[in-house]
């Protein structure tokens, strides 16, 4: 059974996987069309509603929420441009819109309602923000499928005449209701979890990414990365081949460092004084080398004495994926120490000096790229 984070820190970590990483809270714009489509709402919305959510963001500008009949000749629209949130309707060819004087992209939740009932109105934080009547907007009749946090290209070529009008949302919205009901079975599309207190970095629970589908070792690797663990053990980085392979794991606390060039395994280890000195809530530094039949580690600046290999074996002729954060036969796989995926924080990825950049298109399972809790 895999030991975890204990005492008061994993009490910590417990409060945070639960409130910090909330099911419905969600994470917009790490793509360009990142977005949530609901085709069924509930309760009556088509002529009149009551729409609410939570908004949170760093980021100038970008749609929030959108809903348009059939044709996308008539719609609802609401969007943030310099800061200002801006609510407009399309009815019968005629344009009304509603704008906050105040920005509201300073990092922090802000709760957004907008109606279309007697009136359009805008409010934000309990504020009426702007109010407008006309027979138009009555005769107003939407339709699903209703988008949250981003539009699908076509319709954000038609809607460029409107506004600025050009991106997914950059941020954090959650509680989404229409009609004071809570909206469910979201269609997401390149959305993540989101997550509170953030900082930099990419958060593994069970996932992995994959770096690369065909890399080769060969006579010599540089390792660089910051990690933040939640568990004592798990996979960090892994690459086979036929006979080859190199992995660096953290097992029972321990940084364990394998690699094979054909003639047995060459394994370096830092094991500290104490099992969870890795597992503090604090970032920690390894780099890893691998120099022909040579293998060296250091934790912390904390150097370890070096491996010595068959020197008539140097290269490490691998050629699968390379892993980072667990692999997709990690029970299977040889050479791997630690059978559990890494779970926590990796940052600051270089291999061979050049910085490694994790995408959401190499991510598989559950890893939330660019964002880490700091607590």
């Amino acid at each position: 059974m895999m030991k975890g984070c204990l005492g008061v820190l994993l009490t910590v970590l417990v409060a945070v996987d639960a409130c910090s990483i909330a099911a419905d809270y969600f994470q917009f714009g790490t793509q360009p069309n990142s977005r949530i489509e609901y085709d069924h709402a509930r309760g009556k919305f088509r002529k009149h509603f009551r729409i609410s959510f939570d908004v949170k963001t760093n980021d100038s500008a970008g749609v929030i929420f959108y809903a348009a009949d059939k044709e996308n000749t008539n719609f609802v629209i609401l969007y943030m441009e310099s800061g200002q949130i801006i609510y407009k309707i399309l009815s019968n060819k005629i344009i009304h819109d509603l704008q906050t004087t105040k920005t509201f992209n300073d990092g922090e939740w802000h709760k957004i309602v907008i109606v279309n009932n007697q009136s359009m109105q805008l409010m934000v934080d309990d504020n009426l923000e702007g109010e407008r009547k006309s027979k138009s907007i009555q005769k107003l009749e939407i339709a699903e499928p209703l988008f949250l946090g981003g539009l699908r290209d076509e319709q954000m070529g038609l809607l460029s005449e409107y506004g600025n009008v050009v991106h997914s949302f950059k941020g954090c919205i959650r509680d989404f209701h229409v009609t004071n009901r809570p909206m469910e079975k979201p269609r997401k599309v390149d959305v993540q979890r989101c997550l509170e207190n953030i900082e930099e970095g990419n958060y593994f629970n069970g996932g992995y990414a994959v770096l690369g589908n065909r890399y080769v070792v060969g006579d010599e690797i540089d390792i660089k990365m910051d990690i933040k663990p939640r568990n004592v053990s798990g996979l960090l980085l892994s690459v086979h081949g036929k006979r080859d392979y190199l992995v660096l794991e953290m097992y029972e606390g321990a940084i364990r460092f394998t690699v094979d060039n054909g003639r047995g395994p060459i394994t370096t280890t830092f094991s500290p004084d104490r099992m969870h000195y890795l597992c503090d809530g604090h970032w920690h530094t390894i780099q890893a080398i691998k120099s022909k039949n040579i293998v060296s580690l250091s934790v912390d600046n904390k150097f370890m004495t070096p491996s010595l290999g068959d020197h008539r074996a140097k290269s490490t002729d691998t050629g699968g994926a390379l892993f980072l954060g667990s692999h997709k036969v990690l029970n299977k796989v040889r050479g791997i120490t630690a059978r559990y995926p890494f779970v926590g924080c990796i940052r600051n990825i270089h291999i061979n000096n050049k910085p490694i950049i994790v995408t959401y298109q190499m991510r598989r399972g559950d890893v939330i790229v660019g964002q880490c809790a700091t607590n």
